[in-house]
């Protein structure tokens, strides 16, 4: 493997943390135990180790709780994430440490928990060594969990989401967990560098500023302008990154426990012209008509539901009345109409079902409580609106407010 060394000369970062507690010490001699140590499980989680001769490979996170390390030389299982929960003291990558602390298992990213300021101790400077990975030939990316890598050329096949994070079109992410990276849709690097975090269960790339993301080239923000009905009907392919234009929300954002998980939206009134936006933790307040002159994401297809990810949104315009379309009789296949507002005006709800939803004499279509507790009375019949959705291999209506379930 080819390996690419930069030297970094001392630095420093903000004050200390709380560790957690020692249920061990595998402490040695003249440095003892080693990073590979604690990464192939030798080590245990809880147990408590120090570390001799280690090098600083990035400055703090943005949030101040934690820092990267590695064994001169680099190589797989040579990276570690140290955790500081109350700050991270002064450091420069390239300063070579003594530091001691706990192993932890963090939904399976192996870190290292430091109790404060004492437990690390500068003992010189050391050339950091950044290990050429090929994503192409990588089957387990857990040798490199932590170890600063370069994968070489990628292109972005996102916009930055609302996790600070970019898809690359290599497999991995990047993530703004040390620094507020540029880029958009259709950017490319001729190389991207960094320590490679593990979280949400996804590989990601943390680069420490912008010499880690060599060659930037702008790209255009978006893929080409499609229709809403061109996803939804499959002329689209899975992962491909598009630009809606002129849409317009057909729901407010619905949170599941005290999250934002997203919204739908439509570009036309009927079949095949709705579409969920799945964008956790969106920001921005959404109302029923609002308008959107561009959104640029990535067509994704999650359990059989169509959907957009990774989305940049351009609000604009004046707010329209969503129509619902009216059905009188169900569909030979609901398909078409996942995620378009539709209109019943005569659903008789004829039993109650588990997890909030109930039955109608529309067989195959529940009402279902994902905006709000829907509570009809079994045997009544109701003038319904609401968004078709598609969850749990089941096709649901999904009322926004109780304005949209009234008895006749």
């Amino acid at each position: 493997m080819s390996l690419i060394t930069l030297l970094f000369m001392g630095c420093n970062l903000g004050p200390g943390t709380d560790g957690g507690s020692d249920t061990g010490d595998t402490t040695g001699p003249n440095g003892g135990p080693s990073i590979a140590d604690i990464q192939d499980g030798t080590i245990a989680d809880g147990e408590t180790a120090t570390l001799s001769g280690v090098l600083v490979t990035s400055s703090a996170t943005l949030e101040d709780d934690g820092f990267f390390i590695q064994s001169p030389g680099g190589g797989e299982w040579s990276g570690l994430f140290v955790y500081m929960q109350s700050g991270v003291p002064f450091l420069e990558p390239g300063d070579e440490i003594t530091i001691t602390g706990a192993v932890t298992e963090f939904y399976d990213w192996t870190e290292f928990s430091v109790s404060d300021d004492s437990a690390i101790e500068v003992t010189g400077s050391g050339t950091l060594t950044i290990d050429a990975v090929d994503p192409s030939a990588v089957t387990d990316w857990e040798p490199w969990e932590s170890g600063l890598i370069a994968t070489g050329a990628a292109t972005a096949t996102s916009g930055i989401n609302s996790y600070g994070e970019i898809e690359l079109d290599n497999g991995l992410k990047v993530d703004n967990l040390l620094y507020d990276f540029e880029g958009e849709a259709g950017a490319t690097w001729t190389n991207v560098i960094g320590p490679l975090a593990y979280n949400y269960s996804e590989w990601k790339l943390a680069p420490r500023d912008a010499a880690d993301m060599e060659g930037y080239t702008e790209g255009s923000g978006g893929g080409e302008v499609v229709t809403i009905a061109q996803i939804q009907d499959g002329t689209v392919a899975i992962g491909t990154t598009i630009t809606v234009e002129n849409a317009y929300a057909t729901s407010s954002t619905y949170s599941y426990e005290d999250e934002v998980k997203g919204f739908w939206i439509a570009d036309a009134a009927g079949a095949w012209n709705g579409v969920y936006v799945y964008e956790p933790g969106f920001a921005d307040e959404v109302a029923v008509g609002d308008t959107i002159a561009s959104i640029d994401a990535t067509v994704d297809e999650y359990y059989d539901l169509t959907e957009l990810k990774n989305v940049s949104v351009e609000w604009g315009g004046d707010s329209v009345a969503a129509e619902a379309e009216v059905l009188t009789e169900a569909p030979a296949d609901w398909e078409a109409y996942e995620g378009v507002l539709i209109n019943i005006s005569s659903l008789e709800v004829t039993a109650e079902a588990e997890y909030g939803e109930f039955e109608t004499a529309w067989e195959g279509l529940n009402l279902d409580d994902l905006f709000y507790d829907v509570t009809p009375e079994v045997g009544t019949t109701y003038d319904a609106t609401g968004i078709v959705n598609y969850s749990y291999g089941a096709w649901k209506l999904c009322p926004r407010t109780e304005a949209d379930l009234v008895a006749p």
